[in-house]
């Protein structure tokens, strides 16, 4: 629950790459769509994801994962 409070706060005050990390670390695919969709620059944010998720999600599985997500995100 405290990771819920921490990722709304950071998508109240803006701070959406930070809410995605968190997202992404906590692997909460659920919220990584608001994440998403409440920024600005919807694109950008796809393109962090996507870049952040090559570089630091360690496991395969969970990269494939996200992947599919975007697959269905569209």
């Amino acid at each position: 629950m405290l990771n819920d409070t921490h990722i709304c706060r950071c998508i109240i005050d803006g701070k959406f790459q930070q809410a995605l990390g968190i997202t992404l670390e906590c692997r909460r695919l659920d919220k990584l769509e608001e994440c998403i969709l409440r920024s600005d620059n919807v694109m950008g944010m796809l393109t962090y994801c996507m870049n952040i998720s090559q570089s630091f999600v360690n496991r395969r599985e969970y990269r494939h994962e996200v992947l599919i997500f975007f697959m269905h995100s569209n």
